[in-house]
């Protein structure tokens, strides 16, 4: 009975010791991406400055390649990190094992949840969006565009649910640590996109739907919600971080409802809560 009561006392104790040290770990990580965004700027600016280039023009290449810097910051920043993580003795499996064990097949509620994502959020456009036009399209641009928006919030939420596994907390743990990464994620990205203004909404569905996404350990639904969700919207519709809907596939005709935004993206996740589907 003694050990039993000992055991309720040291479980808190070990998780809250985790806890905090996913909170430190990503604190670190996101303090880390400004660093090395900064360093790789810095480097680019002084490189064309001794090639004598003008200040527009160094400039406009930073505006060009914005969305590549950031997601070399973002890879070199989580490599830096997954082996601090690696190199801590006490850990038994390893970053390969940790991967492995996530579910990799999308779940059927998750392919559901993004289907009335999409049907939800084009009648959205066409309602009180304005509807969408054509827009001038370059394809290395495009590319960026599209793998720059998978990286910017998949890395994150990913180094989440890793740094979780490998100190075996719980879904109901990390979400008491979700406000405070959440918080984190929308300070390092409002520094790295100055400017992203009137889509600042996306920055939060986006990283809450794959944060929740993540509850289940199952890898194939956030990669299939930054597939087929958050690439195409930056890179079709516009609704991109870094250039706005300056080189996408299609543009905005007016700014979309917030609240309607909220509400698509408030139904969907009820749904995949509440699904039975597999």
């Amino acid at each position: 009975m003694a050990i039993s009561k000992k055991a309720d006392i040291v479980k808190p104790f070990i998780q809250t010791k985790s806890f905090k040290k996913l909170l430190m770990l990503y604190g670190g990580y996101c303090i880390l991406v400004l660093f090395i965004h900064l360093m790789l700027t810095s480097v680019f600016s002084f490189f064309h400055f001794l090639l004598d280039h003008e200040l527009t023009t160094i400039e406009n290449w930073l505006s060009l390649n914005g969305w590549e810097i950031i997601g070399a910051s973002k890879l070199m920043s989580f490599a830096i990190v997954m082996k601090l993580i690696q190199v801590n003795s006490h850990f038994d499996s390893s970053f390969r094992e940790e991967v492995q064990r996530m579910e990799m097949i999308p779940s059927k509620k998750a392919i559901a949840s993004i289907f009335f994502l999409l049907v939800m959020f084009y009648s959205l456009l066409i309602q009180f969006g304005g509807g969408i036009e054509n827009n001038q399209i370059l394809d290395e641009l495009f590319l960026s565009s599209f793998l720059g928006s998978v990286l910017l919030y998949g890395i994150d939420v990913f180094l989440i649910l890793i740094i979780s596994n490998f100190f075996r907390l719980k879904f109901d743990h990390i979400l008491q640590a979700f406000l405070l990464c959440l918080c984190l994620f929308l300070i390092t990205s409002k520094i790295l996109l100055p400017y992203v203004g009137k889509y600042a909404i996306f920055l939060v569905v986006h990283f809450v739907s794959l944060f929740y996404l993540s509850r289940r350990n199952n890898l194939g639904d956030m990669i299939c919600y930054l597939i087929i969700v958050i690439a195409p919207l930056s890179s079709f519709l516009g609704v991109d971080l870094v250039w706005d809907n300056s080189y996408s596939m299609f543009t905005l005709s007016e700014e979309l409802p917030i609240l309607g935004v909220l509400l698509i993206w408030t139904v969907a996740l009820g749904y995949y809560h509440r699904s039975k589907l597999d």
